[in-house]
């Protein structure tokens, strides 16, 4: 989605077109390249706003604190919510709810901080649920690249790269 103008950039692009290198961001004369039979739609962003305030009105009839992040994301307080004996579940029926009601397909990334909610929101799409204790930090975040570690973009991974950070795990000795 883009203007339909080489001299502007996608807004957002599908898994498919990520797949083939596509990126928010990218100039379009670029993803045009990159992928020849690609769709390219104009951006509607009153829909797209409407779409969100329906999302987010949702979302706050439902939950006490709901922090709006951006046109398609929002960070909720969850402490004062009962999640039942099986917290996944919990989860599993919000997004299947959002997708009955809204008919918008979400990821879900649920932790102890927003960093990390964040994180889990990107570990698995589309539709992820993914829950990140801090007993699971090691395991889930530690061996991603460094460039798939949210706010860390293009120059800066890899200007850590050069200094020898591959990953989201730092060995504080390397650092002596």
């Amino acid at each position: 989605i883009g203007s339909l103008s080489n001299k502007s950039i996608v807004w957002a692009a599908s898994y498919e077109a990520k797949k083939d290198g596509i990126y928010t961001t990218m100039p379009i004369y670029m993803a045009k390249e990159k992928c020849k039979d690609a769709i390219f739609l104009p951006v509607d962003h009153e829909y797209y706003c409407s779409v969100s305030n329906d999302i987010f009105s949702f979302l706050k009839k439902r939950y006490n604190v709901v922090d709006v992040a951006s046109i398609d994301e929002a960070y909720i307080d969850m402490s004062d919510v009962y999640l039942g004996k099986d917290p996944k579940q919990y989860f599993v029926n919000l997004q299947k709810e959002i997708y009955e009601t809204l008919h918008i397909p979400c990821s879900i990334g649920v932790s102890y901080n927003r960093f990390l909610a964040k994180m889990g929101s990107d570990y698995k799409k589309p539709l992820g649920i993914t829950i990140i204790a801090k007993k699971d930090v090691s395991n889930i975040i530690y061996p991603l690249k460094i460039e798939d570690t949210y706010g860390c973009g293009k120059a800066t991974s890899a200007k850590l790269k050069e200094i020898g950070i591959k990953n989201a795990y730092i060995n504080s000795y390397s650092w002596r």
